[in-house]
Order: structure tokens, then C-alpha cells, then sequence
């Protein structure tokens, strides 16, 4: 760890796991950021800033939420498909070219962490988010046992609560929640650092 000398990491491709940038920031020093990118339409659309309160759209792209079904823009809070449109490159002939992503542009949700040492060696840690658009929430419960100097054994879930996509006619995901959307995730981490 006081040999590694990277401080800035930006993460596209896959959310950053809060466990993961917990560690990244916490044991490394690392500050974190993540982007949303497209192949597609040229590259990042979106990125966090220094808050990490959300995505800030690129100046670059009109990016518009609209209904997958009818083409329509949606409104704040509203669920849909992300459409985007190059304006950086005249050349790049994409005009409201559908992602197939999903996304709400919420306003109102709110979270928190707890943590408590159980023992020296015992770390339990909750995170909540609460959606108050939707009522839809997410739950992420870890516990950390530090077996030795080098060793963690991490054990936690991604719990998720809300209304579930539903499937338009053409086959495509209509979104219903902020948190519904994602599946429960269970996991068993092992670190070994060297």
C-alpha cells in the first residue's frame, strides 16, 4: 500500500461498487470517480464531480431521457431510455441514436452509512438509499473480519427494493423504480494483499 502511487482512478464500463471505492479511498488514498460511456456516440457522456452526489451530462452530447416505446422526452423523475446526439462531430451522423440503456433523472434521493467496529478486527458497515420519487430503496449490508495483516474476508449484499421493469410490447425494458430495477446480489469476498 506505501508503494502505490496512483491518486486519481476514473471507472467507466460497470458501476464502482461503494465497497470497492471504500477501499480505493479509504486504504489507498485513490480518489475515485465514475463516468458513463458510450461506444457508440464517441465516448463519455457522463462523469462525477468532486461532490460524487451523480452524473454531470458532457457539454459535448445532447443527451435527452425518452419513452422507449414512443420517442417521446420524459421529464425529472420520469424513467426512460437515454438518447443521445453527438454535437461535437457534424461527421458522426447520429441523431437521437437509442442506447438501450435505461434511466430516471431523480431528484430526491437520499442516503446514509453506518459503520461500527464490532471488535478490532470485526467492521459492519450499512448503507441505505432511498428514492423519494418512487418509494424504492437500496440496502448494502457488509461485514469485514481482518483474519491477519494481509488478509479480509468480506461478506455482504446489494438489496434492492421496488416496483420491477415491465416489458413493453416491441421487447424492450420499461423501468417502474430507481432500485426495483437491479437484482439482489449476495457476495463472499477474499482479500489477500501482498
Amino acid at each position: 500500500k506505501k508503494d502505490f502511487y496512483l491518486k486519481r482512478a476514473w471507472f467507466t464500463g460497470e458501476p464502482l461498487a461503494p465497497s470497492l471505492r471504500k477501499t480505493f479511498e479509504d486504504d489507498y488514498k485513490i480518489d475515485t470517480y465514475q463516468a458513463y460511456a458510450v461506444t457508440e456516440a464517441g465516448g463519455a457522456l457522463a462523469y462525477e464531480c468532486r461532490e460524487k452526489s451523480g452524473m454531470h451530462f458532457m457539454d459535448e452530447y445532447l443527451i435527452e431521457i425518452v419513452d422507449p416505446e414512443t420517442g417521446k422526452q420524459l421529464g425529472p423523475g420520469e424513467i426512460g431510455e437515454i438518447a443521445v446526439t453527438p454535437l461535437h462531430n457534424r461527421n458522426w451522423g447520429l441523431i437521437r441514436f437509442g442506447t438501450g440503456a435505461s434511466l430516471q433523472m431523480s431528484r430526491n434521493v437520499t442516503g446514509f452509512l453506518v459503520s461500527y467496529e464490532f471488535l478490532p478486527i470485526v467492521i459492519g458497515q450499512m448503507i441505505w438509499l432511498h428514492s423519494w420519487d418512487d418509494s424504492s430503496s437500496n440496502i448494502q449490508p457488509l461485514v469485514t473480519w481482518s483474519a491477519a495483516d494481509n488478509i479480509d474476508l468480506i461478506v455482504g449484499a446489494n438489496l434492492n427494493f421496488g416496483e420491477r421493469p415491465r416489458e413493453t410490447p416491441a421487447g424492450a425494458a420499461l423501468l417502474q423504480s430507481e432500485f426495483g430495477t437491479f437484482p439482489n446480489l449476495y457476495f463472499l469476498q477474499l482479500k489477500i494483499y501482498f
